[in-house]
């Protein structure tokens, strides 16, 4: 059997990026919705989660927005 090693160090490892699939150690790996991501998936995963978080946001203003004017009509 082959080893694997770090895409980043070279550190013989059986870890990989859940997005990607590229070979991370653990110095090397982040963790976010129970996977390991390489730290390029890891942004990119940031960023989609908080996109969906400033999205549910907007449409709970806009509820609130339309319970205070039905409220005063």
């Amino acid at each position: 059997m082959d080893s694997v090693k770090c895409y980043n160090c070279k550190k013989v490892t059986n870890l990989i990026c859940h997005k990607c699939q590229k070979p991370i150690c653990s110095k090397h790996s982040y963790t976010t919705h129970h996977h390991l991501y390489c730290a390029t998936c890891f942004l990119r995963e940031r960023k989609v989660g908080m996109a969906k978080s400033w999205g549910m946001l907007a449409v709970l203003i806009a509820i609130g927005i339309v319970i205070v004017i039905i409220a005063k009509g």
